[in-house]
C-alpha cells in the first residue's frame, strides 16, 4: 500500500489528543512525518510527551521525511541531514537485539545514525541513542542499576551511545540538549575529515612514489659488473650483453659479489702469468684486460 494512503487511514483513526498532537508537531517536521511519528503511540510504549520531544530534537535536520513505513508491524524510519548535509537516518523506537537469551529486543526511544557518502558509497559514522525517561517507574534504584547495564550492554553491541533525558531538564533547557546532539555529531565528522584527508595524502603520497618508482625502472645507468664497459676478460658481459648499461631496477637487484672472479682469458696452466695457476682474475681485472 503506498504511503500517503496508510498515513491518511491511521490518522482517521486518531484520537482528539492525537489530532492536536499533530497540530502542534506538523509545524516542526511537516505532516506526514508526524503522522508517523504519532501512530507508534498505538503499538510501541511511545507516550505523547515522547513523541514531542522526539519532533522537537529532529526538527533541526530538516528537511525530514519518510523513507521506510510499515503498518504490521508498526515501523518507522525517517531521514534528515545535518547543516553539512551529512545524510541522516532518524529511527524512533529502534531495536536492537537482546543479549540476555530469550528476552525482548531493546528498544531505543530515538536513534540518530550520521553517514556520509563517499563516492558511490554511504558509510556510518556514528550514532547517538537518544531516551526520554518520563515514567516515574525510571527512576527506582532497582531500575536505574538496570538500565546502566543496558546502556552499557547497546553500546558494547551495536556501538550506539546514550544520552538520557528527563522531563525536569527537558523543559528547563530542551535546546541545551539539541545543541548537544549537533556537538556530537559535529565532532565525528572532524574525527572523519581527519582520517579522509590522511588517507588521501597517503595515498598521493603512495601513488607519487609509485610513479616515481616505475619512472626509476625504466631508465638505464651504467652497468655495474662490467662498469659500463660491455665486456669483462675479453669477452661479452653476462649482465648487459655489450650494452654498457642496464636498467636501474635490475641493478639493485645485482648482488656484485656473485661477480667477484672470472674464468682467467689466457691461462695456460700452473705457469700462468695471469691467473698464478688459479684459472681465474678478480674483476678488476677482467674489467681491465686488453
Amino acid at each position: 500500500m503506498d504511503i500517503n494512503v496508510s498515513l491518511k487511514k491511521i490518522e482517521k483513526n486518531f484520537s482528539n489528543k492525537q489530532n492536536k498532537l499533530l497540530q502542534k508537531i506538523e509545524k516542526l517536521i511537516g505532516r506526514e512525518a508526524s503522522i508517523g511519528l504519532i501512530s507508534l503511540q498505538g503499538s510501541e510504549q511511545t507516550s505523547q510527551a515522547e513523541i514531542e520531544v522526539i519532533a522537537n530534537l529532529i526538527t533541526q535536520f530538516q528537511p525530514i521525511k519518510i523513507s521506510e513505513f510499515q503498518e504490521t508491524p508498526r515501523h518507522i524510519t525517517l531521514e534528515g541531514h545535518l547543516d553539512n548535509w551529512h545524510p541522516l537516518t532518524i529511527s524512533p523506537q529502534y531495536k536492537i537485539q537482546n543479549t540476555s537469551p530469550n528476552s525482548q529486543p531493546w528498544a531505543i526511544d530515538l536513534a540518530l545514525h550520521l553517514n556520509r557518502i563517499i563516492g558511490q558509497d554511504t558509510i556510518r559514522v556514528s550514532s547517538l541513542g537518544i531516551e526520554y525517561d518520563g515514567y516515574p517507574s525510571h527512576y527506582i534504584e532497582s531500575n536505574i542499576k538496570k538500565t546502566y547495564l543496558r546502556d552499557t550492554a547497546i553500546s558494547s553491541e551495536s556501538g550506539i551511545q546514550s544520552i538520557r533525558i528527563s522531563p525536569e531538564s527537558w523543559k528547563r533547557d530542551p535546546d541545551f540538549f539539541k545543541k548537544a546532539i549537533k556537538k556530537y555529531f559535529n565532532h565525528s565528522i572532524k574525527t572523519v575529515d581527519q582520517i579522509q584527508l590522511s588517507t588521501i595524502k597517503a595515498t598521493k603520497e603512495s601513488d607519487l612514489k609509485r610513479y616515481t618508482n616505475d619512472i626509476e625502472d625504466q631508465r638505464l645507468t651504467k652497468c655495474i659488473v662490467c662498469n659500463g664497459r660491455g665486456e669483462l676478460a675479453g669477452s661479452e658481459c653476462p649482465i648487459c650483453r655489450g650494452m654498457c648499461s642496464i636498467l636501474e631496477s635490475t641493478a639493485r637487484k645485482i648482488d656484485i659479489s656473485e661477480y667477484d672472479k672470472f674464468p682467467c682469458p689466457s691461462c695456460k696452466g700452473i705457469n700462468c702469468s695471469a691467473c698464478r695457476g688459479s684459472g681465474v682474475i678478480t674483476r678488476e681485472k677482467a674489467i681491465s684486460w686488453k
